[in-house]
């Protein structure tokens, strides 16, 4: 994988390995924005997935929580704020690792700080946590969680560990 964690080909290539793979049961997929998830969507062309729009999401979530088939979701706007215990999620994929943008001035300035680079660090491990929770969500449900983007296996998963709940 190239740049940072990987160019879209390379990720489509992973999460289409893992919808193979988890075959049987049904998943999230958080997606960057919008336009990835569309990309996604089309090269995975499975009907298993499902990719609403902003304005389709309550019905998506609906159509996905009453379904007996092994849907995905796929969206960059289910990160939290939505509860999928037990066999409603057994996977979540996390694709990039929420870092804010560095092209607003704000978060750039704030990126160039120690202190306001070890904030940047704890809010990403923050959304993380948020988006692998929403597969687990009591003490006796379970779910996996995929992280494809390298950092997190290279420099931020130890930059970032004190920021990490202990699960």
């Amino acid at each position: 994988m190239s740049g940072r964690g990987g160019g879209w080909p390379e990720i489509a290539a992973a999460c289409e390995q893992l919808l193979n793979h988890y075959s049987d049961s049904k998943g999230l997929i958080h997606s960057v924005s919008y336009s990835f998830a569309k990309y996604l969507e089309r090269r995975l062309g499975s009907d298993r997935v499902l990719a609403p729009s902003a304005a389709e999401r309550q019905r998506a979530l609906v159509q996905f929580r009453e379904s007996n088939r092994p849907l995905v979701l796929l969206s960059p706007a289910l990160g939290s704020g939505i509860d999928l215990p037990f066999d409603l999620c057994r996977w979540v994929v996390i694709p990039k690792l929420p870092f804010p943008d560095k092209s607003d001035p704000l978060q750039a300035l704030l990126q160039s700080t120690p202190t306001g680079k070890q904030v940047t660090y704890m809010e990403v491990m923050i959304g993380i946590e948020q988006m692998a929770g929403r597969a687990v969500r009591d003490v006796e449900d379970w779910g996996e969680t995929v992280i494809l983007d390298t950092n997190w296996g290279g420099w931020f998963r130890h930059a970032a560990k004190k920021y990490a709940e202990e699960w």
